[in-house]
């Protein structure tokens, strides 16, 4: 936790620690992998096959609607991660799905962070499947519920990982 937007916020990285205590998500077919930098260890939560399904879930204990955001490792100027189908369940609210393109502009590895949508107070849970074949299955690194006037770019990301290794 690096601090507060003002109005609360609740950030849960794991991409430094490795540590998802606290964090409720599929027990089968997803894994932690660790990986190796220059700035030393960095971890992602990914399933365990190319086209395996992962979930987490996250709760908006404010009492008012906050941003849901995601963060995500991509690469480019080609992307080894593919293109992935996220569906988000929310108490009380219709599903919505989105797709995420882990596409970075340049040819390095980078955290990219998106805003989904806006959630109510209650739970969600964000369900993620790959919709092609790709080198890499899908590597979720954090997941944020933060004020609507926050701007998620500020939040682990992107950053340039130099000389990534598993």
């Amino acid at each position: 936790r690096l601090g507060t937007w003002g109005q609360g916020d609740n950030c849960v990285s794991w991409y430094t620690s490795g540590n998802l205590q606290g964090l409720r998500y599929k027990q089968s077919g997803l894994q932690v992998e660790r990986f190796g930098s220059s700035e030393g260890p960095l971890y992602a939560l990914s399933t365990t096959g190319h086209y395996g399904l992962g979930w987490i879930a996250v709760e908006n204990r404010f009492n008012s609607p906050r941003n849901l955001c995601i963060s995500y490792m991509a690469s480019g100027p080609v992307s080894i991660y593919p293109t992935t189908e996220i569906l988000l369940e929310c108490e009380g609210r219709r599903p919505e799905t989105f797709f995420i393109t882990p596409l970075a502009s340049r040819s390095y590895h980078v955290i990219l962070t998106t805003k989904l949508t806006t959630i109510y107070p209650g739970e969600c849970k964000i369900s993620w499947k790959a919709t092609e074949m790709s080198d890499e299955p899908f590597r979720l690194t954090a997941v944020k519920i933060l004020p609507r006037s926050a701007d998620e770019r500020g939040v682990l990301g992107p950053k340039k990982i130099r000389n990534l290794w598993k």
